[in-house]
């Protein structure tokens, strides 16, 4: 009995503080991490396709999302940084790539 009980508040415990620091992944960071390789080719040359200046901001955090492993808004607004990216908007930035790639895997 004593161990049972030992087993459950440890159980307890463990889902209270985990609750607090688990973040749900954006459905940017989902989808990107589905894709297969040949599908995330397409989305770069469809976007691409949009391109106004040097660089798509969209195919940067699309890169960036693709190469970390866990979802961190904080690893992510450095690695945008460090590409001269503005990363002030970065919820909405995921946002409108999750309905870029969709838009592009529809064409």
């Amino acid at each position: 009995m004593y161990k049972y009980n030992q087993l459950l508040k440890n159980i307890c415990i463990f889902s209270k503080s985990d609750l607090n620091t688990m973040k749900k992944n954006s459905n940017a960071f989902t989808i990107i991490k589905s894709l297969t390789m040949s599908e995330k080719r397409y989305f770069k040359i469809f976007s691409e396709r949009h391109t106004i200046g040097e660089q798509n901001k969209y195919v940067v955090l699309f890169n960036v999302l693709d190469k970390i492993e866990i979802e961190h808004d904080v690893e992510i607004k450095n690695q945008l940084s460090k590409k001269n990216i503005n990363s002030d908007f970065l919820s909405a930035d995921k946002n409108y790539l999750y309905s870029l790639v969709l838009k592009s895997l529809n064409d």
